[in-house]
């Protein structure tokens, strides 16, 4: 009796004993379709990977020109030309001049189905360091890697378009730094013309490389400029000093010293990984209060952080009621919150499936879990959000061996560009399972 083991890819499939020595006719056709259809519809997971690792060097190409030539919140054209005619080479349907500088391409799959975005943003920050050749802003946030990486995955997802359900939006962002480019896109008639069930975004971070972060609801802290106005321009320094005062009263930090050094934020016993992080149940002010003195009165204004969002009114309420029945009760004129910033809200049941695809489609240690929200840092993802559920990750790009230091907005900010590589395969694969929930 002979056995035949037949193996694809090394993984034995069949196992058939024979009288013969030859399979029968029936076996032998069940046999070349199971092999055809395993050859049509390779794993989605690997194709993308092979595919991303294909297109890397282009990609790489890509970062390190956005790089070199940095564009600051709404000054973006150079960017969004290359990221439209990026999309259009591509096939896409593409929209320009949304809000700014924002750019929308639309990739329609074979058949109805779910309409998903994704959102990068282009910006620069304001830095006046870097080999650059516009020396007002450089790249130290990560947006040239979030452009490419988003159009690393429209590149990747365009290969596969007669086989998607369903429409993807790849939205290239103005303005973030300052924002305002979110909004701006959504008062110029975004959702007129897209409308997508869900909406995904990713930013790079300081953990490896390749490893995603997320939890439900916000990553980041609240933020507001608080602005307390008295009449009058005397006693400028003293009215200083009780402001400031107040503001400690009302601050509540785990371990100051430690807070405050920001590499904190990826320590694994005090940073985000960890569920006792000091990073969060904080309130916390950017520093002394700045006085204005103009008009026969004094503003003093300080950036407030607060890790909860209700936190805002309840300090608020706290500094004017000792304002009240301070020695300058009677020059006290009002306090006020300016310059909200958004945050982000992820769906929890978005969350939960996401990361339940990611670990299926990389593994257990492919995403892991965000506490706390990271300090004196926001983003306007959350607007887009009022209107569409969906989720935001961080993608780490810190690599020990090759030194990069890959926190955002400092001098010595790097990335490890295999983050290129991992975020288009990655997001790529989880765009199109999603499409076909």
């Amino acid at each position: 009796m002979a056995t035949l083991n037949i193996h694809i890819k090394g993984v034995s499939i069949m196992s058939l004993k024979s009288k013969a020595p030859l399979l029968s006719i029936a076996t032998s056709i069940l046999l070349a379709l199971f092999i055809a259809q395993a050859s049509a519809k390779p794993n989605s997971v690997e194709t993308n990977e092979d595919y991303s690792m294909s297109i890397y060097p282009e990609l790489l190409e890509l970062r390190r020109d956005l790089f070199k030539h940095p564009e600051a919140s709404g000054e973006e054209k150079r960017t969004s030309s290359i990221a439209a005619n990026y999309l259009r080479d591509l096939g896409l349907e593409v929209k320009t001049n949304i809000g700014g500088y924002g750019v929308v391409g639309i990739l329609e799959g074979s058949k109805d189905g779910k309409h998903i975005a994704w959102r990068s943003d282009m910006d620069a920050a304001k830095f006046e360091f870097g080999e650059h050749e516009n020396h007002n802003a450089a790249h130290v946030c990560g947006h040239d890697v979030h452009t490419t990486i988003g159009l690393g995955i429209a590149k990747t997802l365009s290969q596969k378009a007669k086989n998607l359900p369903g429409t993807v939006y790849f939205l290239f962002q103005p303005a973030e730094e300052s924002q305002q480019g979110a909004k701006a896109m959504i008062n110029d008639g975004l959702f007129d013309m897209i409308q997508p069930d869900e909406i995904y975004a990713a930013h790079v971070g300081p953990m490896p490389t390749g490893v995603i972060f997320t939890s439900t609801g916000n990553l980041f802290s609240h933020s507001r400029y608080i602005n307390i106005e008295f009449t009058g321009t005397g006693d400028a320094e003293a009215l200083s000093e009780m402001v400031n005062a107040m503001m400690a009263s009302v601050t509540r930090v785990k371990s100051p010293d430690q807070f405050t050094n920001l590499l904190n934020t990826s320590d694994p016993k005090l940073g985000l990984g960890n569920p006792e992080t000091i990073y969060q149940d904080y309130v916390l002010f950017g520093g002394r209060p700045n006085v204005k003195n103009s008009d026969n009165k004094l503003v003093l204004s300080a950036e407030l952080f607060t890790s909860e969002h209700q936190d805002i009114e309840l300090v608020m309420d706290n500094l004017e009621q000792q304002i009240r029945v301070s020695k300058f009760a009677d020059r006290f004129s009002s306090i006020q919150a300016l310059h909200e910033r958004e945050g982000v809200n992820n769906n929890a049941e978005l969350v939960r499936q996401t990361s339940h695809l990611i670990k299926s489609s990389y593994g257990d240690d492919a995403i892991q879990d965000n506490f706390g929200q990271v300090p004196f840092a926001s983003e306007d993802f959350g607007h887009f959000q009022k209107t569409v559920p969906g989720v935001y990750f961080f993608i780490g790009t810190a690599n020990a061996e090759k030194g990069n230091v890959a926190f955002p907005h400092m001098p010595n900010f790097e990335v490890d560009e295999m983050v290129i590589h991992h975020g288009v395969s990655r997001f790529s694969s989880l765009i199109e399972h999603r499409l076909q929930q």
